[in-house]
């Protein structure tokens, strides 16, 4: 019997390990129900072997009374001794259980602790093939399987001497029967009042994920909050923990002979028996109604007849359920209503320039509302027509009078240059020394003085600008 104990005992050991990511572990995981209600026997009288009702009992006020639950930690101790934890998790005893088996077993913390379970995976190396360091499942499988196997291993080695406490215990009753912690507890670092916990799991650090171990038993994703907190005037990260259950279920095999009972129709559920994938077992479930499918049926359009709000036609959308043909929602909107239109003359309100618009308005022929119309910009009237512009160049000593030409278009309307000679900066040949010949004092070409101030530079046209003249 002990050998297909642990043959049993491995296979789950095996199956645990490929399904953890990261173990995290609260009251329900490791209460051990043989070893709490052995220890008390008026709980064992209430409850017999209902573990449900012992976990609760434990959370609810067993732990509070001091009572220990499995023969690995004692929570109260545990909890009682470090004033950390304490600040941290409150009455959460799920949380000291996770920290102890995630955090506390690294950290050497060593009170309330009654066995040792490196000690326990270090004498049995099949168990610590298959976990490792992660002491969630490892205490898992002691409570579930370990006791009863009567594995070796988990002897504390050392105890730590008592040190006398009369005093009661911080989180209950002053008639609690904790043990007294075996190290001095540090001053509680409380937690600000005004801090929030993360509840979003969205938001929150997933910390601990335990996937459904067989098709009954729930697993769940264990989160905690990730908001930092200022405790003693130093950045600590909150330590509040909560979980997401992950629901255990059968799994149908596909394309076996999965017979319907009764068929789920679109209001009323279905029946369904078959052969689970993993467990084998003959499985009859409710299956859930199907629920309509309501799809567009029919579309119904009433155009417009006008322009005005009563003129306004309409659409009337029907909608049906592709399954059982059930009526669903009617949908009506509103068409959009007729443009106003004005057969007679239009008013100028704002005459539109080269680059504004303007505004014409009038009276529509349906409603006699006063419409007004957007006019576009008339555009440039440049025609096309290059003009030569000069420019006076620089004067250097006693050098020559000189000038630069060179090509532009404006509009003939509002005088703006809409295009000048790309090259009209560069080009060194459109200088062209100034000459009188008729005597009158100017440039016969540009028309400037041949007896001129020296200039501080070349002025040249943009586009844009506006036109004053053929020269500049």
């Amino acid at each position: 019997m002990k050998k297909k104990m642990l043959t049993i005992s491995l296979a789950a050991a095996m199956l645990v390990g490929s399904v953890i990511s990261v173990s995290a572990a609260g009251v329900k995981d490791v209460l051990n129900t043989d070893y709490y209600a052995g220890k008390y026997s008026d709980l064992k009288a209430a409850y017999g072997s209902d573990k449900d009702a012992y976990v609760a009992h434990f959370l609810a006020s067993g732990a509070k009374e001091g009572r220990v639950m499995n023969p690995i930690l004692d929570v109260a101790a545990y909890r009682k001794a470090y004033a950390d934890l304490n600040a941290a998790f409150g009455d959460d005893w799920d949380a000291y259980v996770n920290h102890y088996l995630t955090a506390g077993i690294k950290e050497r913390r060593t009170t309330g602790v009654m066995f040792d379970l490196v000690d326990y995976a270090d004498k049995n190396p099949d168990l610590k093939a298959a976990y490792g360091d992660d002491y969630a499942a490892l205490a898992y499988q002691y409570v579930t399987s370990g006791m009863k196997e009567g594995r070796p291993g988990g002897v504390i080695a050392e105890e730590a001497e008592e040190e006398e406490d009369n005093s009661s215990n911080d989180f209950g009753n002053s008639d609690s029967t904790a043990p007294t912690p075996t190290e001095k507890p540090e001053k509680p670092a409380p937690v600000p009042e005004e801090h929030k916990h993360t509840n979003d799991t969205e938001k929150a650090d997933l910390i601990g994920i335990v996937q459904p171990l067989n098709c009954t038993t729930d697993g769940y994703k264990q989160y905690r909050c990730n908001e930092k907190l200022l405790v003693n005037g130093q950045e600590v990260q909150c330590s509040y923990t909560w979980r997401e259950t992950i629901k255990a279920k059968h799994s149908m095999i596909e394309g076996d002979e999965n017979v319907y009972l009764i068929h789920p129709t679109c209001t009323e559920t279905g029946v369904v028996k078959y052969t689970c994938a993993v467990c084998g077992d003959s499985i009859t479930e409710t299956v859930k109604a199907l629920g309509h499918d309501f799809k567009t049926d029919k579309v119904t359009k009433t155009p417009s007849t006008g322009c005005r709000e009563e003129d306004r036609g309409k659409i009337v959308t029907t909608t049906k359920c592709s399954r059982c043909g059930a009526a669903g929602e009617t949908k009506t909107e509103l068409a959009d209503p007729l443009p106003h239109k004005f057969s007679g003359a239009s008013h100028v309100s704002v005459k539109p320039t080269c680059t504004t618009w303007g505004e014409n308005y009038g009276y529509c022929d349906f409603c006699a509302e006063k419409v007004t119309v957007k006019v576009p910009p008339v555009g440039h009237n440049d025609k096309d027509e290059v003009v030569t512009v000069y420019a006076d160049t620089y004067l250097q000593g006693d050098a020559a009078c000189s000038h630069y030409a060179y090509d532009i278009k404006y509009c003939k309307t509002c005088n703006i240059i809409t295009w000048v000679d790309e090259n009209a900066e560069y080009a060194a040949d459109a200088v062209e020394a100034c000459a009188d010949g008729d005597k009158d004092g100017a440039c016969d070409a540009c028309g400037l003085p041949m007896k001129r101030q020296v200039t501080a530079q070349v002025k040249i046209y943009k586009e844009n600008e506006s036109f004053i003249g053929e020269v500049q």
